[in-house]
């Protein structure tokens, strides 16, 4: 969807391969994510399993992370709220973090009002990720990044140092770090990683 010659210092799969085959690698990679989840759902209760596929959809498909990438481009260019920005963000990104979280959880036996919790957490994660990535495409070293900085401005993409400047991006970065982490703050358990997580994210530099 970026169209990028680069990710992570190596040329992408539309270079070396063509667009087509990249296309069809995206459509094989999809659904193979649920062959994978179903295949491997052990003894797991049915019920658990068919929400966490049920969740996995919805995070992916037209009211998630595709959606959210049809809104991405089809508003470059274009004079965008606050609002929908952080809309476009929370689903091209934040719904698959977020379905990354909530799907364990389900698994795991989480219900209820922990549930929405951990939730709340992936969906946060995914806008600090994306916060980041949009600071990370105006300010960042391509030796690090391993890709074409400055993209974002060349394609007129909406993003967060675009629509707020880049002191304010930070702040909010750092504002949906705080956030995210409170997130968690109802468990009882060790959740030091998750922590930890958040704090990465915010301080990644690739």
């Amino acid at each position: 969807m970026d169209d990028d010659d680069y990710m992570r210092g190596k040329l992408t799969n539309n270079k070396i391969f063509g667009e087509a085959n990249a296309l069809l690698a995206g459509d094989a990679l999809f659904t193979w994510a649920f062959e994978l989840m179903l295949q491997n759902r052990g003894h797991l209760p049915q019920e658990r399993v068919l929400l966490a596929c049920l969740e996995m959809a919805k995070a992916t498909g037209p009211a998630g992370m595709v959606g959210g990438q049809y809104l991405d481009m089809a508003m470059e260019n274009k004079e965008i709220s606050p609002e929908m920005l952080e809309n476009i963000h929370a689903l091209k990104t934040g719904k698959l973090i977020q379905a990354s979280v909530s799907t364990g959880a389900i698994l795991g036996g989480a219900q209820g009002n922990h549930l929405e919790s951990l939730r709340d957490y992936g969906k946060n994660l995914g806008l600090l990720f994306q916060i980041t990535d949009d600071l990370l495409d105006v300010r960042g070293d391509s030796e690090k990044t391993g890709k074409e900085s400055k993209k974002d401005l060349q394609r007129g993409k909406a993003t967060f140092p675009k629509i707020f400047g880049i002191a304010k991006a930070e702040d909010i970065a750092y504002l949906t770090k705080e956030k995210t982490k409170r997130n968690l703050s109802f468990l009882s358990q060790d959740c030091d990683f998750f922590t930890a997580l958040a704090d990465y994210i915010y301080t990644r530099e690739a």
